[in-house]
């Protein structure tokens, strides 16, 4: 989930949070910290590339929002990385990118928004 855009903040200062699924417990002294993400109507698409270009995608599907007048809620968008970029060649990388919408408004097409 990152909280910052790339295209504005120097790379070394981009913060996000990484996240795994798991059934365990993960003792607090790990440095691992647990987060809930709270399930909600949103905006999603695939991209596929280049994972350094998904800021690309991002944009586009924000600016899709904006031009259907979605509500964008006050939440991180998720990008959820489907492919491990050391073994699938650039061209090939795939990611879901969702971005978070208020509300569960019957007046977003379902061919446009998706529950997550």
């Amino acid at each position: 989930m990152p909280y910052d855009d790339p295209q504005e903040v120097d790379s070394k200062d981009c913060r996000f949070d990484c996240g795994v699924t798991t059934t365990d417990r993960v003792p607090a002294e790990c440095g691992i910290g647990e987060m809930d993400i709270p399930g909600s109507l949103t905006l999603r698409m695939q991209h596929i590339g280049d994972y350094d270009l998904i800021h690309v995608a991002v944009d586009g599907l924000y600016r899709e929002a904006v031009l259907a007048d979605l509500p964008i809620a006050a939440l991180p968008l998720l990008i959820h990385y489907l492919d491990d970029p050391e073994e699938v060649p650039f061209d090939q990388q795939r990611a879901l990118i969702y971005i978070p919408l208020e509300g569960a408004s019957s007046a977003c097409p379902p061919s446009i928004c998706g529950g997550s």
